[in-house]
């Protein structure tokens, strides 16, 4: 083959290599502490799997008394600015925080229960500094998605969740979010328009803005040519503030990182793909 002004692919794109493998019962809860580079893995109150992804060492917590109050995987966060990990319900407003010191949950009145009855599955979430709360977008339950972007005190138990419905926005779960300054990004996800499971579920790749002053919700684009096959993004994306675009993880070709920015609807891949069967693996947590 002849080419003029190549440009070679292993030049701009990571190769992404397993550095850890561990098998659970169950998808495991995972939080995420930014500054030291350290997982927290879980699937019940009896430990958690510690993975230091810099020293690629591992290590296991043995609470020695409360309990993780998590109903799915991805009700777990590791709170950077607060140097917390919690774990917690929407539905029943309850929370439990780890205390590394006494190696115990803070919760010793809610068992631990891994429930596929709750309104809440694949949702999207993320710690607001400015006030303090967990935002959580989108989810699925009782054979519907939805929209609500839910407002979450864990530092103030006395105040109620708030639910508001993002109306502009197809109810949905799988979505990616992150936060900057005072606005929830939101990218793709899978739902309908209706919120009904069984009338025409589809997949998104769209991206919104969401002002979190006035909780108004502004479409930036849609996806028109996806550049190979239907995919659904992990949970979190990551700002670039240098950069100004964002970085997610993607189902597509067994998994990449594609790049995005926020007001051109272009795709462009960052990382050569896993080639892993995310059919029978589950992917949607708290990357």
């Amino acid at each position: 083959a002849i080419t003029k002004n190549a440009e070679w692919l292993i030049d701009n794109h990571v190769i992404l290599k397993p550095v850890f493998t561990k098998d659970f019962q169950l998808a495991p809860s995972v939080g995420f502490n930014s500054k030291t580079g350290v997982f927290y893995l879980t699937i019940d109150s009896e430990r958690t799997v510690v993975l230091d992804a810099k020293e690629l060492s591992t290590d296991t917590l043995v609470p020695k008394g409360g309990n993780l109050v998590t109903q799915s995987p991805n009700q777990l966060m590791f709170i950077d600015e607060k140097n917390d990990l919690i774990s917690y319900r929407i539905n029943q407003q309850v929370y439990s925080f780890y205390d590394f010191e006494t190696n115990t949950w803070s919760n010793n009145d809610t068992e631990f229960e891994y429930s596929y009855e709750h309104d809440y599955w694949n949702n999207s979430a993320n710690f607001h500094q400015q006030d303090s709360t967990i935002l959580s977008f989108g989810g699925y339950g009782y054979y519907r998605f939805n929209n609500n972007l839910v407002t979450i005190h864990p530092y103030e138990t006395d105040i109620e969740n708030t639910y508001t419905a993002l109306n502009t926005i197809s109810p949905r779960c799988t979505s990616a979010t992150v936060i900057v300054e005072d606005t929830l990004y939101i990218f793709g996800g899978h739902g309908s328009t209706s919120g009904h499971q069984e009338l025409g579920p589809e997949n998104y790749y769209d991206f919104y803005a969401v002002d979190l002053q006035t909780l108004q919700a502004k479409k930036l684009w849609n996806m028109n040519t996806l550049g190979g096959s239907n995919f659904l993004p992990s949970e979190n994306m990551i700002y670039d503030n240098e950069q100004h675009c964002f970085y997610a993880f993607i189902t597509q070709n067994g998994g990449k990182i594609i790049k995005l920015l926020p007001y051109q609807n272009v795709k462009e891949d960052l990382s050569f793909p896993l080639d892993i069967n995310f059919a029978s693996q589950y992917q949607y947590t708290n990357f």
